[in-house]
């Protein structure tokens, strides 16, 4: 192979573009996931309002179905039926709590 330089120089270029591939694929991926948090996060916030404040009952028996049939977990359920949880995405709680210490720690 070092005796051909051209065909080093096409697998270098056809490395590259697997790498670039690669990236792009992950970028997209991450974007398609940010989109379906959000989306999820809509669902949780307009059950809880439905199912908190709004007592409604039919939300409240599909929450349960969802639940029992694995689509909601038991944080899921929880925010969906508990009045006092917020609807929050893991995340921005980790972010929440590490800034509530670092404020905390300051005092």
């Amino acid at each position: 192979m070092k005796n051909n330089p051209l065909l080093e120089q096409s697998l270098d270029f056809a490395t590259k573009i697997i790498k670039l591939q690669n990236i792009l694929l992950k970028e997209n991926i991450k974007q398609e996931l940010r989109k379906f948090k959000g989306f999820w996060h809509n669902i949780m916030n307009h059950f809880h309002k439905r199912i908190c404040y709004d007592k409604d009952n039919n939300y409240k028996i599909v929450s349960d179905n969802l639940y029992k049939n694995g689509i909601f977990d038991n944080n899921d359920n929880e925010i969906a039926n508990n009045i006092d949880r917020r609807v929050t995405i893991p995340d921005e709680n980790k972010s929440m709590n590490i800034e509530k210490k670092n404020n905390f720690e300051l005092k």
